[in-house]
């Protein structure tokens, strides 16, 4: 009985998930806004989406809307819980917690890092390119990344002043010297919470 129940929802929840990425889809197409279909949709995705807006800061400068984000984070963990009960059953508290880590780290975190790394990366490409049409491009990026990479120099900063012994470190070599860092940050953390998440499934 447990088991049909979880599975009928945990169905429910994919139905429903749907209805976001056809929104999130439909979105591009300023045409179809005034679509019944689309009404339908906005209408039953809405409280789920103005719930998870009302955390994002008002006087915060990102203007991206990661509601959607959020969304597809909770239901997935939902729905993995539901997979779980209707396969064995039983599901304790620790695997939960296991689920809910993966979870946000997989849809905030790793996202996050991967994001940075393409940035930095696609910036310190364009470092090494010699044409002057690219430099509107690397002053772009380096509004994005200017903090992050500030950052990593601020934390990295007895390291440079032990290698370069004093001398001045070039905008390419700190932007280099980031993307190494965060590529090590991400892989450290992704062992990390596999081993976590390994070690309370397991509990």
């Amino acid at each position: 009985m447990i088991s049909t129940i979880c599975s009928f929802l945990s169905v429910l929840l994919l139905v429903y998930s749907f209805a976001f990425w056809i929104r999130a889809f439909l979105s591009w197409f300023p045409e179809s806004q005034n679509s019944p279909f689309l009404f339908f949709i906005n209408k039953i995705t809405d409280p789920v989406l103005n719930f998870f807006r009302k955390f994002r800061r008002k006087n915060s400068a990102v203007r991206i809307d990661f509601s959607f984000l959020y969304v597809f984070m909770v239901i997935n963990i939902l729905r993995t819980i539901l997979s779980v009960l209707g396969t064995t059953g039983r599901i304790t508290v620790w695997y939960i917690l296991a689920i809910i880590i993966h979870e946000i780290w997989a849809y905030t975190f790793r996202f996050i890092f991967i994001v940075l790394l393409i940035i930095i990366g696609i910036r310190m490409i364009i470092g090494f390119s010699k044409n002057q049409n690219n430099y509107i491009w690397k002053e772009r990026l380096n509004v994005i990344i200017r903090s992050p990479v500030n950052f990593t120099y601020r934390l990295l900063s007895p390291i440079y002043k032990l290698f370069t012994k004093g001398r001045e470190v070039s905008e390419q070599t700190e932007i280099i010297i980031s993307f190494i860092f965060y590529l090590i940050v991400y892989i450290l953390l992704r062992l990390g919470i596999n081993l976590l998440v390994g070690f309370l499934i397991n509990l």
